[in-house]
Parts: structure tokens; sequence; C-alpha cells
């Protein structure tokens, strides 16, 4: 499983359940979860391993949003 932590557009919760609409297309998405309280929109997403960071941006912005990687390098290293 991989992790991965974005700061996104997303202001409600219908923009949430485009989100939901979009995941559930995609089997290899174990989890999500959305602050909506934060001003960064973080979000969190939990994959299959052959599932990558690319593929779920990609499925984010067919929602019509914006993600964002959160971290640096060990971020980008390892997935988180």
């Amino acid at each position: 499983m991989h992790t991965y932590h974005f700061n996104t557009n997303i202001r409600c919760s219908a923009c949430e359940a485009k989100i939901v609409d979009a995941f559930a297309k995609e089997p290899r998405i174990a989890s999500f979860q959305v602050d909506l309280t934060d001003p960064n929109r973080p979000l969190e997403v939990v994959t299959a391993d052959d599932l990558n960071k690319e593929e779920v941006v990609k499925l984010i912005q067919g929602a019509g949003y914006e993600a964002k990687s959160k971290g640096g390098l060990f971020s980008s290293l390892f997935g988180k």
C-alpha cells in the first residue's frame, strides 16, 4: 500500500462527493480523506502498490480539482 498526501482545492462536501465518484471507479484506491476545515484542503489517499501518484492526480483532475503533492524529497522518494 502507498499513502499519498496532496493539497487540493476541494471546498465542500459536494466537491468531496465528486471525488468519491471519481475514486469509486478505481478499485486500487483503498481509502481517502480530505480535511475541509484546513485552508490547504489536505487530501490523503491510500492506494494499492501498483497505483502511482500521477494516476491519482489524474483522477482528481478528472473530477475537476487540483492536487499538489505535499512534502519534499522524502515524499517523492517514498510516496508519503
